[in-house]
């Protein structure tokens, strides 16, 4: 069997795969614009797939209940774009997004489109990913409603040493 065909990770995998770890969160979920967030924490475990995907899995309590939730992050180097996809216990939704780094390579935009958490269909999604050192980052995520967009939830991710 030939090698010819085959890929290699670029410097966008690289990053990816430089996630791959046990990640402790301290999370805060705002239900409605201008209320208070509830806050909690939550464990994400990432693991590389080869050197181009990584997948995490996200477990903490919300409203009471266990919650799961997987991610699989990639990029894809033809169309120059990261892609997410997410499933969790609390939703039927595949989410899917997809978006880029910007010029300092520290934060991440992504976008794409979901059910609405405030009940009224499908809305638009918008994630940041901000990496604030090798052991350290940021995710916040917007949902788009008829007054605007505002912030969902606030994820900070520290590393496990």
């Amino acid at each position: 069997m030939s090698n010819e065909g085959m890929c290699s990770p670029s410097p966008e995998h690289n990053l990816l795969v430089g996630s791959v770890g046990v990640w402790d969160v301290k999370t805060k979920h705002f239900m409605e614009p201008g209320k208070p967030a509830m806050e909690g924490t939550a464990v994400d475990t990432v693991r590389a797939i080869g050197g181009f995907w990584t997948v995490s899995d996200f477990r903490s309590e919300f409203f009471g209940q266990p919650f799961v939730g997987q991610c699989t992050m990639g990029f894809d180097p033809t169309r120059k774009v990261y892609r997410m996809t997410w499933v969790d216990s609390m939703s039927h939704f595949l989410f899917l997004m997809e978006g880029t780094m910007d010029a300092s390579g520290k934060k991440m935009t992504l976008t794409g489109k979901g059910p609405s958490m405030m009940g009224d269909g499908m809305c638009d999604w918008r994630s940041v990913m901000t990496f604030q050192g090798e052991d350290q980052q940021l995710l916040q995520m917007y949902m788009g409603t008829p007054m605007g967009e505002f912030m969902f939830m606030e994820h900070l991710y520290t590393r496990r040493k």
